[in-house]
């Protein structure tokens, strides 16, 4: 079961509210959304997959 055994990797991640993709708790803000607070992608989510796809692509360009 995947609830079984909660890890510190496993409690550190959440999903957007808005896109649903799974962030670590560092990448995420909250804003109120329909009345509630929710943990979306800071500052957004599409400036957020930009920064991820930029950092990934600058790694694989380091390596041999």
């Amino acid at each position: 079961s995947p609830f079984a055994a909660t890890t510190s990797l496993g409690a550190a991640t959440m999903s957007c509210f808005m896109c649903g993709k799974h962030r670590a708790r560092s990448l995420m803000g909250t804003r109120k959304v329909l009345g509630k607070s929710q943990a979306v992608c800071a500052p957004s989510c599409k400036a957020l997959d930009e920064t991820l796809e930029n950092a990934a692509a600058a790694a694989a360009a380091d390596k041999p």
